[in-house]
């Protein structure tokens, strides 16, 4: 409630734009999982209003929301009766490449277009045509027997994904849609779309549910969000929040699904070793060096799974919509800037992810691989996305302009990946260590506690200033003693070195 409330007020005032996006951006308090995610989604990619009038934004959201949903019941039933005259007009003859005069007489008339404008020919179904029946019912055979097998492996423990109607409807929407874009179905577009209807059915239950509660007394706010997202509008709803987190005017997923070339600027592929390659080394250079030299990890082995489904596999669904709050606010910010999505948050959080459990990927290539392929759970993504907001937008122009951290406890406690110990270089192995071998090893300690201290500073916004001040003078002085150290550790070939 406390969310509607607060969408309702600022849409009152005229400042949702601005609200809303400090709100979603919050992660100094608590974030409850019902916080109407879907609603927010709308509202970020554009399928409702941000800019409306002082109290008229119920009315012209529930007319968005009445298109949405008659555009969405046109487009499937329109598919669903093709299908239909599709498979009463293919029917089998008795004899082999024989057709009687009454039955050649029977199709043509159930093809005639008197009535829809077709022409009276009868398909071949060896050599259909472009738009034909055949070519219509060969094209939804081939999505549906792909997306099925997918369908059937998932496996979400919530009692919405037992149900026989649920799948039926995700089907649905995989179709209208490759057929809509004319795009082959991709693995992993299903759990895509089974993320966005879980937050849309959640959030229009929990408004039904609430709207025939007798102790609930705003009625009227109650009602006006139930117009807006309503039960039977779920569908509508999963299909245009699918439609724009994969389109061009949302999040251009489909760059990483539907790439003609495998290297493409902006495939998935091209994507995977920037990130490793290149947003990694910005974080730590140690680790990108173990990473891509010592090891040779193809950053296509896991990254491919982890940016396809935006994370889906790797954090809780409750997390996801906590990330998907955030992919979705620096979009929003882009407008109708050039946005793309190798150069975007999305990219910066899987080199955020990194180096959070980077003392799990240094022990050794076997154990890389396994963490990689099995990401650890993570109590709080406020600390990722924290790590991933300041390195991406470290003057706050953009998206860390409205960003509130969590409190500093968390981003400094156990959460945050701790600088190796400093005499694990040394314990690691029994046999003696030459200079050259200790002052490499400590150099790279030096380096990792450099790189931390310089990612994770940010002087708390409520600290006295005679200390802020003091505190950052040190924090200066320390780095830049250690910067030293690692310098005459990493780089001296045993030439004299001279301290500043």
């Amino acid at each position: 409630m406390e969310e509607l409330r607060n969408i309702h007020h600022s849409a009152q005032e005229g400042r949702l734009e601005e609200a809303l996006l400090r709100r979603v951006l919050d992660f100094a308090r608590h974030r409850p999982f019902h916080a109407f995610h879907s609603l927010r989604w709308r509202l970020l990619l554009g399928l409702l209003p941000v800019n409306v009038e002082a109290g008229r934004h119920f009315q012209e959201w529930e007319e968005c929301t009445r298109a949405g949903i008659r555009d969405w019941n046109e487009m499937n039933d329109n598919l669903q009766q093709r299908l239909v005259a599709t498979d009463s007009a293919v029917r089998p003859v008795e004899k082999k490449g024989l057709v009687s005069k009454d039955e050649f007489s029977s199709f043509s008339s159930s093809s005639s277009c008197a009535d829809d404008g077709e022409s009276r020919t009868v398909e071949n179904p060896l050599l259909p045509g472009v738009g034909s029946s055949y070519a219509l019912r060969y094209c939804v055979d081939t999505i549906r027997a792909t997306a099925q097998k997918d369908l059937d492996r998932l496996h979400w423990d919530f009692p919405l994904f037992e149900k026989s109607t649920t799948r039926k409807a995700l089907m649905d929407l995989i179709v209208n849609y490759c057929l809509r874009h004319d795009y082959e179905y991709k693995q992993g577009m299903h759990e895509i779309a089974a993320f966005i209807f879980y937050l849309n059915h959640t959030d229009s239950a929990l408004l039904e549910e609430i709207s025939k509660s007798p102790e609930e007394a705003d009625k009227a706010l109650i009602d006006g969000f139930g117009r807006i997202c309503p039960i039977n509008g779920v569908m509508a709803m999963t299909f245009s929040l699918f439609e724009n987190v994969m389109g061009a005017s949302g999040l251009r997923l489909y760059e990483w699904y539907h790439s003609s070339e495998e290297y493409a600027r902006d495939g998935i592929a091209t994507a995977s070793h920037r990130t490793q390659r290149e947003l990694l080394a910005e974080f730590d250079p140690v680790l990108h060096h173990q990473m891509n030299v010592v090891y040779e990890i193809e950053g296509t082995s896991y990254l491919i799974r982890w940016l396809r489904l935006l994370y889906l596999r790797e954090f809780s669904i409750p997390q996801c919509a906590d990330l998907w709050d955030v992919f979705l606010s620096e979009r929003f910010l882009a407008r109708h800037d050039d946005y793309s999505l190798n150069n975007s948050i999305v990219t910066m959080l899987a080199a955020s992810m990194l180096f959070y459990v980077k003392q799990d990927l240094m022990v050794g290539c076997i154990d890389a691989l396994k963490r990689l392929m099995k990401y650890p759970p993570v109590e709080d993504v406020g600390t990722l996305v924290e790590m991933t907001i300041m390195q991406h937008d470290p003057k706050k122009n953009g998206i860390g302009r409205y960003f509130t951290p969590p409190e500093r406890h968390e981003l400094f406690g156990a959460k945050t990946p701790p600088p190796m110990e400093e005499t694990s270089a040394l314990a690691t192995s029994s046999a003696p260590l030459s200079p050259i071998e200790v002052m490499n090893q400590q150099g790279a300690i030096l380096a990792s506690i450099i790189a931390r201290l310089e990612l994770l500073w940010m002087p708390s916004s409520d600290a006295m200033l005679n200390d802020a001040g003091h505190a950052a003078e040190t924090h200066a002085r320390t780095i830049e003693e250690l910067k030293k150290v690692r310098d005459v550790l990493l780089f001296s070939n045993g030439s004299k070195t001279h301290y500043a």
